[in-house]
């Protein structure tokens, strides 16, 4: 089981989001799924193609950005808490299929904020195809 997308039940942050080469904010970023502050430590924001029939093609040259913000409230400002970005330095298409992990960003465990936001982007001049999954996933960390 190395490198598995264990997905906790009903908490994403978007599902099947359609990306396009314009800012897309999270479909369900407004359902604040989990408050992230109250996660263990050794949390991460995954993305993801969707499990089944999910993929994602991203042209040469072109990256996806994932933006993740928080704000102590609910409501409250946001404030940019990192970015996790995948480029495709190839010569060709890279085409992900279901269930493959594209970028992880992990949060610093002073740095959570109770109601986190997705931004997800993809630059370049070639539109992608296909769709992605954003949520949080849980690494394990070694004992201390």
């Amino acid at each position: 089981m190395y490198n598995v997308n264990l997905r906790p039940y009903g908490e994403y942050f978007a599902q099947a989001q359609a990306i396009t080469t314009s800012l897309v904010e999270g479909n369900q970023a407004a359902n604040n799924p989990i408050r992230m502050d109250a996660s263990q430590s050794g949390a991460a924001i995954r993305m993801a193609t969707p499990r089944t029939t999910g993929s994602l093609a991203v042209a040469s040259s072109a990256s996806v950005t994932l933006t993740v913000l928080g704000a102590k409230t609910e409501g409250g400002t946001y404030v940019t808490l990192g970015t996790a970005i995948y480029t495709n330095e190839g010569e060709s298409t890279k085409t992900f299929g279901p269930d493959a992990a594209i970028c992880d960003f992990v949060l610093p465990d002073m740095a959570l904020l109770a109601h986190p936001y997705i931004k997800v982007q993809v630059s370049g001049s070639a539109a992608p195809t296909g769709s992605v999954d954003v949520f949080p996933h849980y690494i394990s960390r070694p004992g201390r």
